[in-house]
């Protein structure tokens, strides 16, 4: 796991190496071998979707916010006043959601 965040490093220096890249590495590292586990990681980490969290961007996390805030309020009305009425906001935990989802225990 180590190699491939060191390769990624390497590959990408403006971005380095950030907390939570080692959660992707590993999941990709469980199906895959490790050259296609780092190509995996790349692809990843290189959509401008995951890429704007990685590197936290103010308004890249405010958008997914916003959207998130938005499905909630649709698809989890119960959730979503819960969420208000605690007083919590969606940049409050979704960058380490959104970070780890891929290797979250079910």
């Amino acid at each position: 796991c180590a190699r491939i965040l060191e390769a990624y490093t390497f590959f990408r220096p403006d971005i380095g190496y950030v907390q939570g890249m080692s959660f992707l590495a590993a999941m990709l590292l469980l199906y895959l071998p490790p050259y296609q586990s780092f190509v995996g990681l790349c692809n990843l980490l290189n959509t401008p979707s995951v890429l704007g969290l990685y590197t936290l961007e103010t308004c890249a996390v405010a958008c997914r916010a916003r959207v998130f805030g938005q499905l909630c309020a649709q698809q989890l009305p119960a959730v979503a006043r819960c969420i208000d009425e605690v007083g919590l906001t969606p940049e409050m935990f979704l960058i380490e959601w959104f970070m780890t989802v891929f290797q979250v225990p079910q």
